[in-house]
Protein backbone atom coordinates (compact mmCIF):
# COMPACT_ATOMS: atom_id res chain seq x y z
CA UNK A 1 0.00 0.00 0.00
CA UNK A 2 2.41 2.39 0.76
CA UNK A 3 4.47 1.74 -2.41
CA UNK A 4 1.35 2.39 -4.13
CA UNK A 5 0.52 5.40 -2.37
CA UNK A 6 3.91 7.34 -3.06
CA UNK A 7 3.69 6.09 -6.87
CA UNK A 8 0.43 7.63 -7.40
CA UNK A 9 0.81 10.79 -5.68
CA UNK A 10 4.34 11.12 -7.52
CA UNK A 11 2.01 10.65 -11.10
CA UNK A 12 -0.66 13.24 -9.61
CA UNK A 13 2.10 15.67 -9.09
CA UNK A 14 3.49 15.04 -12.64
CA UNK A 15 0.31 15.49 -14.35
CA UNK A 16 -0.63 18.57 -12.51
CA UNK A 17 2.94 20.28 -13.23
CA UNK A 18 1.94 19.22 -16.88
CA UNK A 19 -1.28 20.54 -16.91
CA UNK A 20 -0.65 23.95 -14.87
CA UNK A 21 2.02 25.25 -16.62
CA UNK A 22 1.27 23.93 -20.35
CA UNK A 23 -1.78 26.77 -19.37
CA UNK A 24 1.02 28.75 -18.08
CA UNK A 25 2.92 28.51 -21.23
CA UNK A 26 0.50 28.91 -23.54
CA UNK A 27 -1.10 32.37 -21.66
CA UNK A 28 2.81 33.40 -21.67
CA UNK A 29 3.23 32.66 -25.67
CA UNK A 30 -0.23 34.65 -26.29
CA UNK A 31 0.87 38.05 -24.29
CA UNK A 32 4.20 37.75 -25.70
CA UNK A 33 6.62 37.22 -22.19
CA UNK A 34 8.42 35.13 -20.62
CA UNK A 35 6.39 32.80 -18.15
CA UNK A 36 8.77 34.05 -15.34
CA UNK A 37 6.52 37.34 -15.92
CA UNK A 38 2.85 35.03 -15.85
CA UNK A 39 3.99 33.90 -12.55
CA UNK A 40 4.45 37.15 -10.39
CA UNK A 41 2.13 36.52 -7.87
CA UNK A 42 2.93 35.16 -4.65
CA UNK A 43 0.91 32.90 -1.95
CA UNK A 44 -2.52 32.03 -3.83
CA UNK A 45 -2.29 34.20 -6.94
CA UNK A 46 -1.11 31.33 -8.76
CA UNK A 47 -4.45 29.41 -7.87
CA UNK A 48 -6.97 31.94 -7.83
CA UNK A 49 -5.65 34.58 -9.91
CA UNK A 50 -3.02 33.54 -12.67
CA UNK A 51 -4.83 29.87 -13.74
CA UNK A 52 -8.48 31.18 -13.36
CA UNK A 53 -7.49 34.32 -15.98
CA UNK A 54 -5.47 31.54 -18.31
CA UNK A 55 -8.97 29.80 -18.12
CA UNK A 56 -11.48 32.34 -18.61
CA UNK A 57 -9.56 33.10 -22.44
CA UNK A 58 -10.43 29.06 -23.42
CA UNK A 59 -12.88 29.78 -26.50
CA UNK A 60 -14.74 26.61 -25.80
CA UNK A 61 -17.06 26.92 -22.72
CA UNK A 62 -14.63 28.78 -20.90
CA UNK A 63 -17.49 28.84 -17.81
CA UNK A 64 -17.14 25.47 -17.79
CA UNK A 65 -13.49 24.45 -17.17
CA UNK A 66 -13.40 27.34 -14.33
CA UNK A 67 -16.57 25.59 -12.49
CA UNK A 68 -14.68 22.42 -12.81
CA UNK A 69 -11.56 24.47 -11.48
CA UNK A 70 -12.99 25.98 -8.52
CA UNK A 71 -15.33 22.61 -7.35
CA UNK A 72 -11.74 20.31 -7.90
CA UNK A 73 -9.68 23.35 -5.30
CA UNK A 74 -12.89 22.76 -3.26
CA UNK A 75 -12.45 19.15 -3.02
CA UNK A 76 -8.86 19.37 -2.59
CA UNK A 77 -9.75 21.02 0.35
CA UNK A 78 -11.99 19.23 1.70
CA UNK A 79 -9.69 16.05 1.53
CA UNK A 80 -6.84 17.74 3.31
CA UNK A 81 -9.17 19.09 6.02
CA UNK A 82 -10.63 15.04 6.76
CA UNK A 83 -7.29 14.17 7.19
CA UNK A 84 -6.17 16.73 9.32
CA UNK A 85 -9.72 16.69 11.75
CA UNK A 86 -9.23 12.66 11.68
CA UNK A 87 -6.19 13.17 13.57
CA UNK A 88 -7.07 15.42 16.21
CA UNK A 89 -10.71 13.29 16.83
CA UNK A 90 -8.03 10.03 17.07
CA UNK A 91 -6.03 11.91 19.55
CA UNK A 92 -9.33 13.21 21.79
CA UNK A 93 -10.49 9.89 21.69
CA UNK A 94 -7.64 8.03 22.89
CA UNK A 95 -7.06 10.59 25.67
CA UNK A 96 -11.22 10.11 26.39
CA UNK A 97 -12.09 6.86 25.81
CA UNK A 98 -15.97 7.79 26.57
CA UNK A 99 -16.25 10.18 23.83
CA UNK A 100 -15.56 7.38 21.11
CA UNK A 101 -19.87 6.61 21.72
CA UNK A 102 -20.26 10.17 20.48
CA UNK A 103 -18.11 10.77 17.33
CA UNK A 104 -20.75 12.73 15.67
CA UNK A 105 -20.63 15.37 18.11
CA UNK A 106 -17.22 15.41 18.59
CA UNK A 107 -16.47 16.07 15.23
CA UNK A 108 -19.34 18.24 14.83
CA UNK A 109 -17.68 20.28 17.55
CA UNK A 110 -13.85 20.13 16.20
CA UNK A 111 -15.15 21.39 12.90
CA UNK A 112 -16.87 24.54 14.18
CA UNK A 113 -14.11 25.25 16.85
CA UNK A 114 -12.16 25.05 13.56
CA UNK A 115 -14.38 27.15 11.42
CA UNK A 116 -14.46 29.99 13.90
CA UNK A 117 -11.05 29.93 14.02
CA UNK A 118 -10.37 30.08 10.25
CA UNK A 119 -12.91 33.23 9.78
CA UNK A 120 -9.77 35.52 10.64
CA UNK A 121 -8.25 34.31 7.10
CA UNK A 122 -11.30 35.43 5.53
CA UNK A 123 -10.63 39.42 6.46
CA UNK A 124 -8.25 42.22 5.08
CA UNK A 125 -4.97 40.66 6.76
CA UNK A 126 -6.10 36.73 6.31
CA UNK A 127 -3.92 36.41 3.27
CA UNK A 128 -0.74 37.37 5.43
CA UNK A 129 -1.90 35.38 8.25
CA UNK A 130 -1.99 32.48 5.90
CA UNK A 131 1.26 32.66 4.72
CA UNK A 132 2.62 33.16 8.15
CA UNK A 133 0.88 30.51 9.21
CA UNK A 134 2.33 28.20 6.29
CA UNK A 135 5.86 29.51 6.73
CA UNK A 136 6.37 29.63 10.10
CA UNK A 137 4.08 27.73 11.70
CA UNK A 138 3.87 24.12 9.77
CA UNK A 139 7.89 24.56 8.23
CA UNK A 140 10.44 23.68 10.73
CA UNK A 141 8.33 21.92 13.55
CA UNK A 142 6.93 19.20 10.94
CA UNK A 143 10.37 18.21 9.48
CA UNK A 144 11.49 18.50 13.13
CA UNK A 145 8.47 16.49 14.76
CA UNK A 146 9.10 13.49 12.13
CA UNK A 147 12.64 13.12 12.56
CA UNK A 148 12.58 13.17 16.39
CA UNK A 149 9.16 10.76 15.85
CA UNK A 150 11.34 8.50 13.66
CA UNK A 151 14.05 8.77 15.56
CA UNK A 152 12.38 8.24 18.73
CA UNK A 153 10.38 4.62 17.17
CA UNK A 154 13.73 2.81 15.38
CA UNK A 155 16.67 3.74 17.85
CA UNK A 156 15.19 4.48 21.49
CA UNK A 157 12.18 1.83 21.08
CA UNK A 158 13.83 -0.04 19.10
CA UNK A 159 13.92 -1.49 15.61
CA UNK A 160 13.02 -5.18 17.00
CA UNK A 161 10.13 -3.76 19.09
CA UNK A 162 8.45 -1.68 16.58
CA UNK A 163 9.10 -4.94 13.85
CA UNK A 164 7.12 -6.93 15.88
CA UNK A 165 4.43 -4.97 16.58
CA UNK A 166 3.88 -4.47 12.97
CA UNK A 167 4.11 -8.27 12.69
CA UNK A 168 1.71 -8.43 15.80
CA UNK A 169 -1.00 -5.85 13.67
CA UNK A 170 -0.33 -7.24 10.18
CA UNK A 171 -0.06 -11.00 10.72
CA UNK A 172 3.70 -10.74 8.90
CA UNK A 173 6.89 -9.71 9.71
CA UNK A 174 8.16 -6.75 8.34
CA UNK A 175 10.93 -7.19 5.13
CA UNK A 176 14.46 -6.21 5.49
CA UNK A 177 14.16 -3.24 3.22
CA UNK A 178 11.42 -1.69 5.19
CA UNK A 179 13.82 -2.01 8.63
CA UNK A 180 16.64 -0.32 6.64
CA UNK A 181 14.30 2.63 5.85
CA UNK A 182 12.62 3.32 8.87
CA UNK A 183 16.27 3.21 10.71
CA UNK A 184 18.98 4.62 8.36
CA UNK A 185 16.79 5.90 5.10
CA UNK A 186 13.85 7.92 6.61
CA UNK A 187 15.85 9.83 9.29
CA UNK A 188 18.69 10.91 7.42
CA UNK A 189 16.33 11.71 4.31
CA UNK A 190 14.52 14.36 6.72
CA UNK A 191 17.89 15.48 8.47
CA UNK A 192 18.68 16.48 4.60
CA UNK A 193 15.84 17.97 3.43
CA UNK A 194 15.54 19.71 6.57
CA UNK A 195 19.18 21.51 5.89
CA UNK A 196 18.61 22.19 2.30
CA UNK A 197 15.43 24.24 2.80
CA UNK A 198 16.90 26.15 5.34
CA UNK A 199 19.99 27.34 2.96
CA UNK A 200 19.83 30.79 2.22
CA UNK A 201 18.89 31.15 -1.26
CA UNK A 202 20.00 34.77 -3.40
CA UNK A 203 17.32 34.51 -5.53
CA UNK A 204 14.61 34.17 -3.30
CA UNK A 205 12.35 36.92 -3.22
CA UNK A 206 12.58 38.74 0.56
CA UNK A 207 9.40 38.21 2.66
CA UNK A 208 6.66 40.99 2.25
CA UNK A 209 5.07 39.97 5.54
CA UNK A 210 4.38 42.95 8.07
CA UNK A 211 6.84 43.01 10.81
CA UNK A 212 3.80 42.08 13.62
CA UNK A 213 3.42 38.65 11.49
CA UNK A 214 7.60 37.76 11.11
CA UNK A 215 7.49 38.13 14.98
CA UNK A 216 4.03 35.85 15.61
CA UNK A 217 5.67 33.60 13.15
CA UNK A 218 9.14 33.01 15.03
CA UNK A 219 7.18 33.05 18.37
CA UNK A 220 4.49 30.36 16.68
CA UNK A 221 7.73 28.54 15.30
CA UNK A 222 9.54 28.30 18.85
CA UNK A 223 6.19 27.42 20.70
CA UNK A 224 6.02 24.50 17.87
CA UNK A 225 9.38 23.67 17.92
CA UNK A 226 10.16 23.48 21.82
CA UNK A 227 6.99 21.53 23.03
CA UNK A 228 9.22 18.43 23.05
CA UNK A 229 12.04 19.78 24.68
CA UNK A 230 9.61 21.03 27.66
CA UNK A 231 7.36 18.35 27.98
CA UNK A 232 10.42 16.02 28.17
CA UNK A 233 12.18 18.00 31.17
CA UNK A 234 8.73 17.85 32.72
CA UNK A 235 8.58 13.88 32.61
CA UNK A 236 12.07 13.68 33.96
CA UNK A 237 11.50 15.63 36.58
CA UNK A 238 8.13 14.17 37.62
CA UNK A 239 9.30 10.81 37.71
CA UNK A 240 10.12 8.89 41.11
CA UNK A 241 13.44 8.38 40.62
CA UNK A 242 16.12 10.19 43.30
CA UNK A 243 19.40 10.92 41.00
CA UNK A 244 18.92 13.00 38.23
CA UNK A 245 20.64 9.95 35.73
CA UNK A 246 18.11 7.35 37.29
CA UNK A 247 15.27 9.89 36.35
CA UNK A 248 16.91 10.22 32.64
CA UNK A 249 17.10 6.88 31.87
CA UNK A 250 13.76 5.64 33.31
CA UNK A 251 11.81 8.36 31.40
CA UNK A 252 12.99 6.38 28.19
CA UNK A 253 11.65 2.74 29.64
CA UNK A 254 7.80 1.83 28.93
CA UNK A 255 5.27 2.70 31.35
CA UNK A 256 3.23 -0.37 32.91
CA UNK A 257 0.53 0.09 30.96
CA UNK A 258 1.82 -0.22 27.74
CA UNK A 259 0.61 -1.86 24.64
CA UNK A 260 -2.89 -2.20 23.13
CA UNK A 261 -5.51 -0.39 24.71
CA UNK A 262 -8.24 -3.21 24.17
CA UNK A 263 -7.78 -6.56 26.47
CA UNK A 264 -8.03 -9.15 24.25
CA UNK A 265 -5.77 -7.61 21.83
CA UNK A 266 -3.38 -6.79 24.92
CA UNK A 267 -3.03 -10.29 26.16
CA UNK A 268 -1.99 -12.00 22.40
CA UNK A 269 0.26 -9.29 22.57
CA UNK A 270 1.63 -10.02 25.83
CA UNK A 271 1.61 -13.84 24.50
CA UNK A 272 3.69 -13.14 21.54
CA UNK A 273 6.46 -10.76 23.43
CA UNK A 274 6.43 -13.98 26.06
CA UNK A 275 6.88 -16.54 23.21
CA UNK A 276 7.20 -15.24 19.55
CA UNK A 277 7.62 -18.29 17.89
CA UNK A 278 5.48 -20.20 19.58
CA UNK A 279 2.52 -17.28 18.72
CA UNK A 280 3.78 -17.10 15.28
CA UNK A 281 3.35 -20.44 14.52
CA UNK A 282 -0.78 -20.58 15.74
CA UNK A 283 -0.94 -17.18 13.98
CA UNK A 284 0.18 -18.43 10.54
CA UNK A 285 -2.07 -21.42 11.13
CA UNK A 286 -5.04 -19.15 12.08
CA UNK A 287 -3.97 -16.99 8.84
CA UNK A 288 -4.21 -20.89 6.41
CA UNK A 289 -8.29 -21.43 7.35
CA UNK A 290 -8.93 -17.97 7.71
CA UNK A 291 -7.82 -17.91 3.56
CA UNK A 292 -9.30 -20.97 2.71
CA UNK A 293 -12.14 -19.49 4.17
CA UNK A 294 -12.50 -15.76 2.49
CA UNK A 295 -11.39 -17.33 -1.15
CA UNK A 296 -14.73 -19.79 -0.51
CA UNK A 297 -16.62 -17.01 0.54
CA UNK A 298 -15.64 -14.79 -2.45
CA UNK A 299 -16.60 -17.71 -4.72
CA UNK A 300 -19.95 -18.49 -3.43
CA UNK A 301 -20.59 -14.50 -3.71
CA UNK A 302 -19.20 -14.07 -7.30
Amino acid sequence: DAIIISLLDTFTNVLAGCVIFSVLGTLAYEKGVPISEVVDHEGLGLAFVIYPQALADIKIVPQLWSLLFFIMLFTLGIGSSMSQIETILTVIKDKFPNLREKKGYLALGVCVTFFLLGLPLTTNVGQHILVMLNNYGVGAAVYFYATLTVIGITWIYGIRNFSNDVHFMLGRPAGIFWKITWTFTAPISLIVIFIYGHIPDENETKSYLPPWAEITGWILAAVAVFQIPIWGIYVIYRNPEKSILKKFLHSFKATGDWGPSDPTDKARWLEMRRSPKEYNEQKSEVTIVSAVYNESFEGDVF
